[in-house]
């Protein structure tokens, strides 16, 4: 490749960042590459620049303008969803010059003209929220691909299609508008179908297919189409199927991306940087031609033949010998592009990790983003804070609060001493208490202040806080159990009598007793003694991940084998077998009323005195249910592992 131009980085441009003000208003695999994308963003945040080694800035932003978030009817009156829709993976543009954002929280249909968005989940008619593809076909209607299905909207009505109705997978990857006007979408573990309006149809391996997860699919000529899969490219022109892998040129077999150039060249994106083919002869571009990075999650082929990369890296584009890549430092609100579209002015939309979408106009870059949801859809800590507002803790995005009206979010940046934030707790003097992967943040009248091991804690990741009627408060680390006074800080382990120094919950009882659990049982602590409960009824052999106490002073556990009661007659154990959604319980809150919620891997319960009753999908956007909390009105809210948070009432 030594006689390739290499691809120039322009310098720093101007960008212009939109944060858009906000109204009221996840397969098993692909789950596990969701949360580890996240992780990988949460630790690249956390990560310290090594010694010597200066950080790069992004251009500072302009001056921001608000787009308007339009109201969406609900279909259900008990629940209402609020998710992250700037984790962006799959774009679309109308010919109206509307852009349709999709991603897991759902998707957004961004109107330019008026300035207003509007943000679409399974709460207003999509058969899942977790939307991995959208596309527009020929009478205009968009199609979003989710985990469980595809949606059809035509402005007015939503049509949901499954595999019960003929979908090769639930699970659907890509959508593609056919030349002659059916829709085809490819799957995880199905193959390929194609629907007429009428029928479907399959194709797997056993038809030639090269593989069963299909990652994309582009059309050149009309009528021949290419399947970008895990295990090759897959031509299919109606009768024959053929397949391409790296023995004939490909970079690599696991293919994420196709495009077709308005030249019939066809374009490419694997883990290992792209390919190109002109109907003879294969090319290969990777970081040591100029990419930004070799992981290319899409491409997009603009009328005057442009080809625009999306890597994990930046962008890029190419047009012969005029080449260039764009980072952050050129004015991209984010170097994780993950989505590609051309507008009809032939100019490129890109869609970002947890940035928004962004827009390059062949001068600058836009960037835009909802506000009417949480930092995260990967949601910790759940909590009241002193004057009744919401606060969730996130995976990455710091803590973002709620206040019937408005979200707004809190990371380093503003004071806190971590971006992931795992428990919020609020004391009776209104101080707020933030305990985070490094250390523990307080936010009071005297602003912020931050504890860490070197001022005094044992351990910096915190798993739990609770704050005693006294005002002390009790913090549960991988090391022990610590606790906070007026003198500072104090930590139990078991060489003081603390059961498992790897505290998974910490609950305090009106009577100043504070109880924990941990992976070996539950223990708790009434200032002189500590007493273990490590064989009673439920406790026995399970892993206890939660622990409340209620206003009649029963002690409640969440532990792997279900949820465990302690009250003044003994120990009583409920499982699945008694109405919960599942034994895996992550998540426990105690009402005003006395009525005890369940989060579980499966989803939410309610125990109100003689039975649980549960609600195993309901208004959730995830099942795995890992915080809840109950509002002064009564109301319920959920946070998930992957689906932000949601409200029932």
């Amino acid at each position: 490749m030594s006689g390739k131009p290499r691809w120039q980085h322009p310098g720093r441009l101007p960008q212009t960042v939109v944060f858009v003000a906000a109204a009221t208003v996840l397969a098993v695999a692909l789950y596990a590459a969701y949360t580890t994308q996240e992780a990988r963003r949460a630790q690249e945040a956390a990560t310290p620049t090594p010694a010597g080694r200066p950080r790069a800035t992004a251009a500072p932003p302009a001056p921001t303008t608000a787009f308007v978030a339009l109201p969406v009817p609900a279909r259900s009156a008990d629940w209402t969803l609020y998710t992250d829709a700037n984790d962006v993976t799959a774009l679309a543009v109308g010919q109206d010059g509307d852009l349709w954002a999709a991603g897991a929280g759902g998707a957004v249909r961004w109107n330019m003209r008026a300035g207003t968005y509007t943000h679409y989940t399974a709460e207003s008619g999509l058969v899942g929220t977790f939307v991995r593809a959208v596309a527009l076909g020929p009478d205009g209607a968009a199609w979003f691909g989710t985990l469980r299905g595809v949606s059809r909207f035509d402005g007015n009505t939503w049509t949901s299609y499954t595999a019960a109705a003929g979908l090769a997978d639930d699970s659907v990857m890509t959508i593609h508008a056919a030349a002659d006007g059916a829709l085809w979408f490819g799957t995880a573990f199905g193959g390929a179908s194609r629907f007429d309006g009428q029928r479907w149809a399959t194709w797997t391996t056993a038809d030639g297919l090269a593989h069963n997860w299909v990652h994309d699919i582009a059309e050149y000529p009309a009528g021949t189409l290419w399947f970008a899969t895990r295990g090759g490219v897959s031509t299919f022109d109606g009768q024959t199927w053929t397949t391409v892998t790296t023995d004939n040129g490909l970079v690599d077999d696991d293919v994420l991306a196709a495009a077709a150039g308005p030249d019939g060249t066809m374009w490419f994106g694997t883990h290992y940087g792209a390919s190109s083919y002109d109907g003879t002869a294969w090319d290969t571009y990777t970081t040591r031609d100029g990419l930004p990075d070799d992981y290319v999650q899409a491409i997009a082929t603009a009328p005057d033949g442009t080809v625009w990369f999306a890597t994990r890296g930046g962008t890029a584009r190419v047009k012969g010998l005029d080449r260039a890549a764009y980072t952050v430092h050129d004015g991209l609100p984010s170097d994780d592009t993950r989505a590609v579209a051309i507008g009809p002015d032939g100019t490129p939309w890109f869609g970002t990790a947890g940035k928004g979408i962004t827009h390059w106009d062949g001068q600058r870059w836009t960037g835009y983003a909802t506000a009417d949801g949480p930092a995260r859809n990967w949601v910790q800590a759940c909590a009241v804070g002193p004057d009744g507002s919401l606060w969730f803790g996130t995976y990455g995005g710091g803590a973002s609060r709620f206040d019937g009206q408005r979200w707004t979010h809190i990371t380093q940046a503003d004071g806190l001493v971590h971006n992931w934030v795992q428990a919020i707790a609020a004391a009776p003097d209104g101080t707020l208490w933030l305990g985070t992967f490094n250390g523990i943040t307080q936010r009071g009248a005297a602003g912020w202040t931050s504890y860490t091991e070197t001022a005094g804690l044992r351990d910096d990741n915190i798993s739990e806080l609770a704050i005693a009627p006294d005002g002390t408060v009790w913090a549960g680390t991988r090391s022990g159990l610590a606790r906070w006074d007026t003198a500072g800080w104090t930590t139990y382990t078991t060489t003081a009598g603390v059961l498992y120094n790897a505290i998974q919950a910490v609950a305090a009882a009106p009577d100043g007793t504070v109880w924990m659990a941990t992976a070996r049982g539950g223990a708790h602590f009434d200032g002189q003694t500590w007493t273990i409960h490590e064989t009673e009824a439920g406790l026995a052999n399970a892993t206890a991940a939660a622990v409340a106490v209620g206003p009649d002073g029963a002690v409640w556990f969440g532990t792997s084998g279900g949820v465990v009661r302690r009250d003044e007659s003994g120990w009583t154990r409920y499982t699945a077998a008694d109405g919960l959604p599942s034994n895996q319980v992550r998540a426990l809150a105690v009402g005003a009323d006395g009525a005890v919620w369940a989060g579980t891997t499966g989803g939410l319960a309610r125990f109100a005195g003689s039975q649980w009753i549960a609600w195993p999908a309901g208004g959730l956007v995830g099942r795995d249910v890992l915080c809840l909390v109950v509002a002064p009105d009564g109301a319920v809210w959920v946070g998930t592992q992957s689906g932000g948070v949601a409200r029932f009432r």
